[in-house]
């Protein structure tokens, strides 16, 4: 199944960029979120919704304050609630 991805901004932090996108896959939406700008790139899946508009401003969110992809789960956890 093909997944789909759209870019929906960047974060540049004291410790590099991170960059957010939005994914799909059939019905079901999710967030990839991207750290780094070296060879290694560290790159965090999470799906969760099958609500397109909820998860594109839950990215939102994530790009505007720059959250990293360690608290991603808690973060997805909250927004949920």
């Amino acid at each position: 199944m093909e997944i789909k991805k759209k870019f929906i901004g960047k974060y540049k932090g004291p410790h590099g960029e991170t960059e957010y996108y939005m994914i799909q896959k059939g019905t079901f939406f999710g967030v990839e979120v991207l750290e780094g700008n070296t060879p290694e790139i560290t790159s965090t899946v999470e799906w969760f919704s099958e609500d397109q508009e909820k998860t594109i401003c839950f990215v939102k969110q994530l790009c505007q304050y720059g959250a990293s992809a360690i608290h991603l789960g808690e973060l997805i956890d909250n927004y949920m609630e």
